[in-house]
């Protein structure tokens, strides 16, 4: 047991280390099901002390459940369903919240919750819940960055934005001043090199294919300017 134990330890599971304990196996004259029953008791020891010092380090990650998932090992028995779920949750809020605009509703609310053991109908309450309320408030703050004229706080913040709403496409802002919608919306054009955010801007803030056709022709031209707020 011991020598098994050295095996496993450090490292994911390899066909080398697969045929060396296949040879301790052989002889300890043990039973396949006697020796696949204390190797996976092994190899659930040592993920489960991986999974705590990662977290303790605060390194564990969606990335890192789905990489050990793929190398064979089984998350739900080394990792609790609540601890699981609150990484999940962790995830969601970075990706509405990272600048990025990122956010595919595919991979969120399918892919990664099948990989975890987290039902879909539980993963989509997260993510609606995330997202509630929190529209606004940024279309808000984006808002308050344009007045400020805080070019790169604007473009996050309006990054943000996109993935909310496209994490829930029912979620939806209105401005009474469509003057500073316009804005916004100019600026992130001139600022972004990603057609479909651009598009995505279009929606959330309502305006129509001639009135975003005229903004383009404005910045295209070079005519539409931007104050930033000097630093």
């Amino acid at each position: 047991k011991n020598q098994a134990q050295q095996m496993v330890q450090g490292s994911q599971m390899t066909p080398e280390k697969e045929a060396a304990l296949k040879e301790i196996q052989t002889k300890l004259g043990l039973q396949d099901s006697v020796a696949e029953s204390v190797i996976k008791g092994l190899v659930d020891k040592n993920v489960v002390g991986n999974l705590q010092a990662l977290h303790a380090q605060g390194l564990l990650s969606i990335a890192k459940l789905r990489e050990m998932k793929a190398s064979g090992i089984d998350i739900d028995s080394v990792m609790k369903k609540e601890a699981r779920e609150t990484l999940y949750k962790k995830e969601v809020e970075t990706l509405l919240s990272n600048g990025q605009g990122l956010f595919d509703r595919e991979e969120v609310l399918v892919s990664i919750p099948a990989e975890l053991g987290i039902e879909e109908k539980t993963a989509k309450r997260f993510v609606d819940a995330s997202v509630k309320g929190k529209l606004r408030l940024l279309f808000v703050q984006a808002i308050s960055f344009l007045r400020q004229g805080k070019a790169a706080e604007l473009t996050s913040t309006v990054n943000n934005v996109i993935a909310c709403h496209n994490a829930v496409p029912d979620e939806s802002v209105s401005w009474k001043d469509k003057d500073e919608l316009m804005d916004v919306y100019a600026y992130y054009y001139k600022n972004t090199q990603d057609a479909s955010k651009v598009a995505a801007l279009q929606g959330i803030l309502a305006l129509t294919d001639q009135e975003t056709s005229s903004l383009k022709e404005l910045v295209d031209s070079g005519k539409f300017s931007f104050e930033q707020e000097n630093e």
